[in-house]
């Protein structure tokens, strides 16, 4: 449709597949999406669909297999001295302190000098062929494009949703333990968390003993915000071709939940900020180019999430940091274009202003947050510092 009032051109995709996988069975999957041209300056775009995958061969008939986990991948071991020492959370200690699952195990939980079992733990690992379902998922977009006409602009906003279920997974044992006692829907908290149902305690001495780390369904994933993106191109007389751009992201929602019933929203936590972007600037004068790259990390908290806002240290309380401040990374480059001889040269710096990691409290955060020494582990930072650059590329035509 084109032509018409409001209606410059409105284009209608859909599709639909139908799968049928021998060693599973079928689903059908669909998109639809639409791309409204409202005037010449505005345009509309939307999208909405589904995914359907099977578990591989090797996730659904992997013959039974043992292997061993260490006691040392208990928690509990000692988890009085531990929470006073500082070296695990609150919410671990209290989940040690109230699991009464050993078979004839102290009604109380675990005691606070509980020393651990003295028999390897046993993990059990197999194919999960007629458990395992398959990996669906459900995503939408609609955003808003503005294209003046008195300017080389273009901004945009995007909505996204996108929703998983039933994602395939191995855990692993140490996963198993660890984030059994460290959930907040663990022993003193309800016992609904189905992680803790993955093991078993011996009556002999209270230790681990079996650990079923079979291949899974991660129940539901769930991650949704707003992208939004600006570029403005132009000539800026004899200093030649400029060209800045912007690209944002606000994460509202980063829900997971292993199991039902037990699903937690990430967003905001260290490692998982609402807000990141991009900022870039180029300038082509040939043969030379200059280019500028910003990149944004917003700050975040996990106070909440460790229910607390201190530590333990060898029985004496000390305030924890458990949140990032936002961090700004500059990075600058400048190239040569040798046209005629095929080379280019490349020079530049990243990271320069030398920006370390965030530091957070190490002592009693396991389970909250991811550290080496006292700076936050996550991907988003730069671990490298300052460093500098030299590229040479050269084409053989």
């Amino acid at each position: 449709l084109e032509g018409e009032t409001m209606v410059e051109n409105l284009t209608l995709n859909a599709s639909a597949r139908y799968t049928d996988v021998s060693s599973y069975g079928d689903d059908t999957t669909w998109k639809v999406g639409i791309n409204w041209q409202i005037i010449d300056s505005v345009r509309l775009r939307a999208h909405q669909g589904t995914y359907f995958s099977t578990p591989a061969l090797y996730e659904l008939y992997l013959a039974d297999q043992t292997s061993f986990a260490s006691q040392r991948s208990d928690p509990c071991r000692d988890w009085g001295q531990a929470l006073d020492n500082g070296t695990i959370s609150q919410t671990i200690a209290d989940n040690c302190a109230a699991d009464q699952s050993a078979v004839g195990g102290p009604a109380e939980g675990l005691a606070p000098d509980y020393t651990g079992g003295t028999i390897t733990p046993t993990v059990f690992t197999g194919g999960g062929a007629g458990l395992l379902e398959a990996e669906t998922s459900k995503s939408k977009t609609i955003g808003l494009i503005w294209q003046p006409e008195f300017a080389d602009l273009s901004a945009s906003i995007d909505y996204f949703e996108i929703t998983v279920h039933d994602e395939v997974d191995q855990l692993g044992a140490d996963t198993i333990l660890y984030e059994c006692y460290a959930s907040n829907f663990g022993f003193a908290f309800g016992n609904t968390e189905p992680l803790c149902q993955l093991f078993d305690r011996t009556s002999a001495n209270f230790g681990v003993d079996n650990v079923r780390d079979s291949y899974l369904n991660i129940a539901e994933q769930t991650n949704r915000g707003f992208d939004y993106a600006v570029r403005y191109d132009t000539e800026a007389g004899s200093l030649g071709a400029l060209s800045v751009e912007l690209q944002a992201t606000r994460q509202l929602e980063d829900t997971r939940a292993y199991f039902a019933e037990t699903a937690e929203d990430l967003n905001g936590l260290v490692g998982d900020p609402e807000w990141v972007g991009e900022f870039n600037i180029s300038l082509l004068r040939d043969p030379w180019s200059f280019y500028y790259a910003g990149n944004y990390i917003g700050s975040s908290d996990s106070t909440e999430d460790m229910g607390q806002t201190f530590v333990t240290y060898f029985g004496v309380d000390y305030d924890a940091v458990l949140s990032t401040d936002s961090v700004f990374y500059h990075n600058f480059s400048v190239s040569y274009d040798w046209e005629e001889m095929g080379l280019k040269l490349l020079a530049g710096v990243a990271n320069f202003t030398d920006e370390e990691p965030p530091q957070v409290t190490a002592q009693g955060t396991g389970g909250v947050l991811n550290v080496v020494g006292n700076s936050a582990f996550y991907s988003q930072y730069d671990w490298y510092g300052r460093r500098y650059f030299v590229n040479a590329t050269f084409s053989f035509d």
